[in-house]
């Protein structure tokens, strides 16, 4: 009979690293996420909420949408019916297509790497810098 123990240790040690590597690539990307949240989307957020409130020098009565009204004049339920599509087709753009196409540049990295990792695609892909 086979001993078994020897894989279950070789595996646990192999997920123990994959854990820990993903771990070290959060650990990288978090600064960037950081200054990314707190000088890109914390802003906008942040002068979102003061638009929907009567803003002098103090924070005044919650108002909603009633400045984006009075931007747009009469007819403004039209516009602001384009402007929700607007926020959804960027949503969606966000959230759908930017991490397809990053997944695509992934997937074609991946495949060029493997290619210039053998020896015959070192020669391609090294051979003209030399």
């Amino acid at each position: 009979m086979p001993d078994t123990a020897g894989v279950t240790a070789r595996g646990s040690g192999a997920r123990r690293r994959r854990i820990r590597e993903a771990l070290e690539a959060y650990l990288f990307l978090s600064p960037a996420a950081i200054l990314l949240f707190v000088f890109g989307i914390l802003p906008v957020g942040y002068a979102f909420y003061i638009s929907l409130h009567r803003w002098r020098i103090q924070k005044g009565d919650f108002i909603g949408l009633a400045n984006y009204t009075r931007l747009l004049g009469p007819g403004s339920s039209v516009a602001m019916l384009l402007v929700g599509i607007g926020l959804l087709i960027g949503a969606y753009y966000v959230w759908q297509a930017i991490p397809f196409q990053a997944g695509a540049g992934g997937l074609d990295c991946a495949s060029l790497w493997r290619r210039c990792s053998s020896s015959a695609g070192s020669r391609w892909c090294w051979g003209r810098m030399g």
